[in-house]
């Protein structure tokens, strides 16, 4: 505590973001990020009223039943294998995305790390 200030809580965030800005096979392949979101089709190649689903990696790991939003009005659970699925009902701008807190043990100086994801790419 300095001058009358408390700290609660202190961390760190990372934050990692892809943009598709033209039709990819290659979008469904993983990058390598620490916190990824990777559609399995690329939102271009989907037909009408297709769900559009993505997989949420985590050091290259499924994350399973994490929390995944689409433009911060639809949410849903990812699976027990990280997939997550949104039917895309507008075009324009698309946003998904999904934070993940790590406890941080016996470290005086943070408490937890913050990653959070997004993927954002245009709907037709």
């Amino acid at each position: 505590e300095k001058q009358g200030f408390k700290v609660l809580k202190a961390f760190t965030s990372t934050q990692t973001s892809k943009t598709m800005f033209a039709e990819t096979s290659a979008i469904s392949n993983p990058l390598g990020l620490v916190f990824e979101v990777v559609p399995l089709k690329s939102p271009y190649r989907l037909g009408p009223d297709e769900p559009l689903a993505v997989k949420l990696l985590f050091d290259g790991a499924p994350l399973k039943h994490a929390v995944v939003s689409l433009n911060d009005q639809t949410r849903t659970e990812t699976d027990d294998q990280g997939i997550a699925r949104f039917t895309v009902n507008q075009s324009g701008r698309q946003l998904i995305a999904a934070k993940h807190i790590v406890q941080v043990k016996n470290n005086a100086e943070i408490d937890h790390l913050k990653f959070m994801t997004f993927f954002i790419f245009e709907a037709k």
